[in-house]
């Protein structure tokens, strides 16, 4: 069995690509992370990846798991098929219904625990749904964050 080779390449417009070898097949891997500030009656949505300073692509929808799917289809036409999407959201009022609902879709979901992300909600000037879902973007792509504990069945 042949295990997997990772690359770091920078492509022609100065983002960071990722290539895996397993074999000789060749996969490009890029990662982009989708912060949500989600509310019980809406969501705000962004994306960013490891080396942008600021988020793009943000979009605020009605709350629904179908509507953060759409909204990877979107990034997908932009980013490519082949594109790793991690989403994230504060831990609160959802609870582990959207994680679960993403998760059933093969979409890799991290709640994240509100005290440990990047910029603290405390040294925030005006709190709004697109800060708080770019700090949340910006947290999973520094991995500067702590996630909550997701209880199995058996816990």
């Amino acid at each position: 069995m042949d295990l997997p080779v990772y690359y770091e390449l920078k492509t022609n417009n100065g983002n960071r690509d990722y290539r895996i070898q397993i074999g000789g097949h060749y996969m490009n891997y890029n990662t982009v992370y989708v912060g949500m500030d989600v509310h019980k009656e809406s969501f705000t949505l962004c994306s960013c990846k490891y080396e942008d300073e600021k988020a793009s692509h943000y979009q605020r929808t009605p709350a629904s798991y179908k509507n953060v799917l759409r909204y990877l289809a979107f990034l997908r036409t932009i980013y490519g098929e082949d594109t790793r999407f991690v989403c994230g959201y504060e831990a609160g009022c959802l609870g582990y219904s959207l994680y679960h609902q993403l998760e059933n879709f093969n979409v890799e979901c991290v709640i994240l625990a509100p005290t440990t992300m990047l910029e603290q909600r405390s040294k925030r000037r005006i709190k709004t749904d697109k800060r708080d879902a770019e700090i949340i973007a910006r947290s999973l792509a520094q991995h500067n964050y702590s996630p909550v504990h997701i209880p199995t069945e058996t816990d």
